[in-house]
């Protein structure tokens, strides 16, 4: 019999999930169908209950050879696979159409097969974004999923978690030591130009954990953080918005390949660094500095 396991986090469950569901239901024996961030609810990314989300599933698909587990967030991507196969059980084969997801698993020894996120324009992230703003949204997701939404009072909710405070935004940035340089990425977004590699701090994640996901994300490798380095915090450093960042030493294992919002990924010595957007040339200018006074 071949099992097949598809993750997300269904906030909510639209009809790209419903239509890529029932696909993969036909190329397996049984599905699973894991339900991530299940410890995760009532936050901008992650509005709806665990209860709320299976629900939605439950209500929403009309085929009989799946089952419904829960994967908790682990704030550690090299043991994350191991985390969510001892909760699923033996799988044969992973649907995903996330590029880390696939990394991860295909990593771990399992048959990876990509979903084509091109051929859907419809992403849960649109539809909270299209409720927070009061536009017309139930046409995307199934009838069972928005009634579920309004029994809920889920658009009042997502309006109230979407309320924006002018308040600094909490970030990270890793000055990651690898093969007597550092590794800084070229940014694919403006603005544009190299840059330290980091981002923001989820809701409900821990300084470090962000600075240990958005590496491998952005770069590809796994860091060790060795020590946190310095706060920045003059509010023109960043020209979008202000945004506070901690930034961390650490020490880089693996390939360097850029992933997320990074174009190109690229070791540096001191000697050969590139023209640096942000307050990154201080940044780095610091940590040399400090490089050189604690020899």
């Amino acid at each position: 019999m071949k099992t097949g396991l598809f993750v997300g986090r269904f906030q909510p469950f639209h009809k790209a999930h419903y239509k890529i569901i029932n696909k993969i239901s036909k190329e397996v024996d049984y599905l699973i169908i894991g339900v991530g961030s299940s410890n995760k609810h009532h936050t901008i990314d992650n509005p709806f209950t665990l209860k709320e989300r299976v629900d939605m599933i439950n209500a929403s698909l009309e085929i009989d050879n799946y089952t419904i587990k829960h994967i908790p967030d682990l704030d550690d991507y090299g043991r994350w696979v191991k985390h969510a196969l001892n909760i699923t059980g033996k799988v044969d084969v992973v649907f995903t159409g996330n590029k880390l997801v696939k990394e991860l698993f295909e990593k771990e020894g399992l048959e990876v097969k990509v979903l084509n996120s091109k051929k859907s324009y419809i992403s849960a992230t649109m539809v909270r974004d299209m409720i927070s703003k009061s536009q017309p949204w139930e046409k995307y997701v199934t009838k069972e999923a928005a009634k579920a939404i309004k029994e809920a009072d889920g658009e009042k909710r997502i309006k109230d978690l979407s309320v924006v405070y002018k308040n600094p935004i909490p970030t990270v940035d890793v000055i990651i030591e690898y093969q007597g340089g550092i590794v800084l990425i070229e940014r694919k977004h403006e603005p544009f130009g190299w840059a330290i590699p980091g981002g923001h701090v989820d809701y409900g994640e821990s300084l470090e954990a962000a600075a240990v996901r958005e590496m491998k994300e952005e770069t590809s490798l796994d860091v060790k953080l060795v020590k946190q380095f310095h706060t920045y915090s003059e509010p023109s450093r960043d020209p979008r918005n202000h945004k506070i960042s901690t930034v961390y030493i650490a020490k880089g294992n693996g390939k360097p390949k850029a992933n997320s919002d990074a174009k190109k990924v690229k070791v540096f010595t001191k000697d050969n660094l590139p023209e640096l957007v942000f307050d990154h040339k201080k940044i780095l200018d610091d940590y040399f500095k400090h490089k050189e006074e604690t020899k």
